[in-house]
C-alpha cells in the first residue's frame, strides 16, 4: 500500500489530507452522503444545498470510472433525494 492508497475510518481527513488519496476523499464523501440521507437530518432548505454542494464534490472529485462502488451506490441514492 501506497501513501495514494491511504483511508482511514477513524480519522478520514487527516488521512485525506496527508495522502490525497481517492479511497480516503470517497470514504469521506460516502460518510457526507449518508448524512444527508438520514431522517433524522432532511431540512428542506439548508439540507438541499448540502446534498447539491456534496454531489458537486463528487462530481469534480472523480470521472465515472474512478468512483468506488459504495460512492457510486451513495451518489445513485443521493441523486434519487434530490428527485423526490
Amino acid at each position: 500500500m501506497t501513501c495514494s492508497d491511504a483511508a482511514n475510518a477513524v480519522t478520514p481527513h487527516a488521512a485525506e489530507l496527508l495522502s490525497a488519496s481517492r479511497a480516503s476523499r470517497a470514504h469521506r464523501l460516502v460518510e457526507r452522503c449518508n448524512e444527508v440521507l438520514s431522517p433524522d437530518t432532511r431540512e428542506p432548505g439548508e439540507m438541499r444545498l448540502r446534498t447539491e454542494a456534496i454531489l458537486r464534490e463528487i462530481d469534480a472529485s472523480f470521472s465515472v470510472e474512478q468512483l468506488t462502488p459504495e460512492l457510486r451506490s451513495a451518489r445513485e441514492r443521493v441523486v434519487e433525494l434530490l428527485g423526490e
